[in-house]
């Protein structure tokens, strides 16, 4: 189940074997993964590190599977590898609350 974030939430990304990094926007979250809006490019299968603030920092790595351009900005899907339980919980408490406030 995925929510939209009332909030946009800033989320900074790395690439994996890169030394660029840059931020986006996030529009929606699941815990399976996330959909990112930014200028920078990327392409389908590369792995990128999302770091993030709910209640705590997370960064999780994750997998570009979808590519979209609008206007100015590019919104990538990215599915969510290896997610440590803290973090699960975390944005399973955010899809939580913000499914209880619609």
């Amino acid at each position: 189940m995925r929510v939209p974030l009332r909030a946009y939430l800033k989320t900074y990304v790395r690439g994996k074997g890169l030394h660029d990094s840059f931020s986006s926007i996030s529009e929606n979250i699941s815990t399976t993964g996330i959909l990112l809006a930014t200028e920078h490019e990327l392409v389908p299968g590369e792995r990128i590190e999302c770091s993030f603030v709910l209640q705590h920092k997370i960064t999780l790595g994750g997998e570009v599977v979808r590519s979209t351009k609008k206007r100015n900005l590019y919104h990538y899907g990215v599915r969510f590898l290896n997610v440590d339980p803290r973090a699960k919980t975390q944005i399973e408490e955010l899809v939580r609350r913000q499914k209880a406030q619609e």
